[in-house]
């Protein structure tokens, strides 16, 4: 693994100190070259060059490069260490034309494509939550990555970007990929909590979080939910969280933004609207769950696909 860099940086932007340009502790020392700093630098600037990037490499750069980051309060009280490759460097701050090609070359040279951080995941996991498709295509292509110690991907498409940068169509292209790579498991992640460090894989299942999280295209939504039902059998509808006895049905119902044909899916599918909750007292619109009553609006839409689902879907 390459050098260590340490610097202090703060959660108030006030109190952010220089990157790269504070002294080392004795046990994360900066590297003596000032090629590799230079490196660092301006992938965390934005502006770095190719041709830059490529003669600082064929410099002595070191693409294997690890920076540590000591991280204070306001009262400079230590609250952890975070930690990135040159690689997740690139893909949180470096957008330009010669981005793909920068970690292309930062690959070739030895950069760890599976590397995590304290703050991140792998970098494929890193550029899915940036909303950074065209790298974690990229990322996904190269033979070197560990797809199931990425994590659970499909949970970070259903949820991320956050700004809402990365269309419903991109999405589905993305998430059907990572099913025919990672197959089933990929869908049905249970990796134990232990192995998810500073990850919150809280669904059981993929079909949960695009119920909690559909996609704002409703067509692409119908077509990832059949897509995943298809791949993974129904019984994926029953599925309930162990500690809560939520299922996919369950969180598309709570949803603002279910269209009543997502909810006829899962009916059709053999979801229930009394299914996986222990005890099945009363209806679902009633009291969800065990947990509080629907709004009034969600009530009524729920009501009437599942009185759709009678008068059009039921099996006769």
């Amino acid at each position: 693994m390459g050098g260590l860099l340490s610097c202090f940086f703060s959660r108030k932007p006030a109190l952010s100190l220089d990157f790269l340009d504070i002294a080392p502790t004795p046990s994360t020392p900066i590297p003596e070259d000032a090629a590799t700093r230079k490196l660092a630098k301006g992938l965390r600037n934005g502006t770095l060059t190719l041709e830059r990037a490529t003669q600082l490499l064929e410099g002595g750069a070191d693409a294997k490069f690890i920076a540590t980051y000591r991280i204070f309060e306001e009262d400079y009280s230590l609250v952890q260490l975070e930690s990135e490759s040159l690689i997740q460097t690139a893909v949180e701050h470096h957008r330009t034309a010669d981005s793909l090609d920068i970690i292309r070359l930062l690959l070739e040279r030895g950069a760890d494509i599976n590397f995590k951080g304290c703050a991140f995941g792998p970098p494929v996991e890193l550029a899915i939550i940036r909303g950074r498709y065209d790298v974690a295509q990229m990322l996904l292509d190269d033979p070197d990555l560990d797809l199931k110690a990425a994590g659970p991907l499909l949970w970070r498409v259903a949820f991320y970007p956050l700004d809402g940068s990365v269309s419903s169509a991109e999405k589905l292209r993305m998430a059907k990929r990572l099913v025919r790579m990672g197959g089933r498991a990929a869908i049905l992640f249970d990796a134990p909590a232990y192995e998810l460090p500073h990850r919150d894989c809280h669904h059981p299942t993929a079909l949960h979080s695009f119920c909690a999280h559909p996609l704002a295209d409703l067509s692409s939504q119908l077509d990832l939910m059949d897509y995943l039902i298809r791949k993974t059998g129904r019984c994926i509808v029953h599925d309930a969280e162990p500690s809560t006895d939520r299922t996919p049905l369950y969180y598309a119902a709570r949803s603002d933004s279910t269209d009543p044909s997502a909810l006829r899916l899962l009916l059709r599918n053999g979801a229930s609207l009394r299914g996986g909750f222990r005890p099945p007292l009363v209806p679902l619109w009633m009291n969800f769950g065990g947990v509080e009553p629907l709004d009034t609006w969600k009530q009524t839409r729920l009501r009437a696909a599942y009185r759709d689902y009678l008068q059009h879907d039921l099996p006769m």
